[in-house]
């Protein structure tokens, strides 16, 4: 592979099927691909397509209190608290069919209320925005199915290499959990889903 977003790819997961998606060429098309890849069926959430909306030093910036919550995933003393090859990891697991089932997205971008930043240059488009999310844990042997739902307030970071032929890719992702909820946040179901 060219490194290309476009180039085709042979996916890690055993059915090969690939979504259909929007070509990145505005940031918010990039966000869309994201929620279609997670809301996808089981079988079609394609690894390499997620991969593919990350840059290649794509950095994830969990919340405090999920650092302090699992020190043993994300490490202080390290100059990347989680990177590329450690959201690869968590991809392959909150993706694959053999744990989780359906994933709803309640509330996610919304490009009539939430914030959006446009660098400069015109290379870089921070959006912000509330996300809400609830993941189906399939059942263990004779257990029942259970319900991972996340809350909380995202920052995402998208940058594009030109204005003129532009594909938008995602360089860092911040977390910020919501207090006044006892669901999860995207940081801690990455330290759960880690291991």
């Amino acid at each position: 592979s060219d490194g290309s977003p476009f180039a085709t790819q042979i996916p890690d997961c055993p059915s090969g099927q690939r979504l259909s998606l929007l070509e990145p060429t505005r940031p918010e098309y990039a966000l869309f691909n994201l929620r279609t890849i997670f809301q996808a069926a089981p079988q079609s959430r394609n690894l390499d397509q997620y991969m593919d909306l990350l840059t290649a030093d794509f950095t994830f910036l969990p919340d405090e209190q999920d650092i302090l919550l699992h020190p043993e995933v994300y490490d202080t003393a390290s100059d990347t608290l989680w990177n590329r090859a450690q959201e690869r990891g968590f991809a392959q697991a909150i993706l694959g069919p053999e744990r989780i089932g359906e994933i709803r997205f309640t509330r996610w971008y919304k490009s009539s209320t939430d914030e959006r930043i446009l660098a400069e240059d015109q290379l870089l488009e921070t959006f912000k925005f509330p996300y809400e999310v609830e993941f189906v844990e399939k059942a263990g042997d004779g257990g029942e199915a259970s319900l991972l739902a996340i809350k909380g307030w995202m920052e995402i970071d998208l940058v594009t290499p030109t204005v003129e032929n532009a594909v938008w890719t995602i360089q860092q992702w911040r977390d910020e959990r919501d207090p006044a909820t006892a669901k999860r946040s995207w940081g801690e179901l990455r330290a759960e889903f880690a291991r």
